[in-house]
């Protein structure tokens, strides 16, 4: 199954620099959900997988962990899920966590835009889906931030996709998509603690 499809850009906003863009989004949030999508056997599909898999490593979770909560040096409430394709199955733990801001991390095609692989943008969850039923998770994100939208209507909610070179099986990751996974854990780390 190829990727998430995402609408041209003009659906959606640059982040560069995206760490300004994530503290906007993040804002003053005391309780925030961050949910990592993706298979990490498909070359670049596993992008949000290696960032939530480096942001749980910062704050001390096991390496086997895929959801872990954790309360930051600046008393942030943080619930971070690595939910592989099944972004869906983690709803309930989200809606009990009762975020004020939840963020998921993928890898999603920017067909046309001329996007280099590594290049990432950020989404909020009105529909900007090209082709909602087109991709290689279960449910699209979309319809995953539409069920929290309407359980938690003042939750800010955000996708941050991140442009793939290759998503075949046993292919390996792009030199620069793992940069841009880096950069955006990094980014993550400064920003919560």
């Amino acid at each position: 199954m190829p990727v998430e499809k995402f609408a041209a850009p003009s659906a959606v906003e640059d982040i560069f620099p995206h760490r300004d863009r994530l503290r906007e989004i993040i804002g003053a949030s005391r309780k925030i959900s961050i949910i990592g999508v993706g298979n990490p056997t498909r070359g670049d599909d596993g992008a949000g997988i290696a960032v939530i898999a480096g942001i749980m490593e910062s704050f001390g979770a096991p390496a086997d962990s895929s959801v872990f909560s954790v309360v930051t040096s600046r008393g942030v409430s943080l619930l971070l899920i690595d939910s592989r394709t099944t972004p869906e199955n983690y709803i309930s733990e989200i809606l009990e966590h009762s975020p004020e801001c939840v963020l998921f991390i993928d890898c999603a095609d920017f067909s046309g835009s001329g996007l280099e692989p590594g290049s990432v943008r950020i989404f909020d969850e009105r529909p900007v889906v090209d082709k909602p039923f087109l991709s290689s998770h279960c449910v699209p994100l979309t319809l995953v931030a539409a069920i929290i939208r309407k359980k938690i209507p003042a939750v800010s909610l955000g996708i941050i996709g991140i442009q793939p070179s290759c998503v075949d099986f046993d292919a390996p990751a792009d030199a620069r998509v793992l940069k841009s996974c880096s950069k955006l854990t990094e980014d993550f780390r400064e920003l919560l603690n």
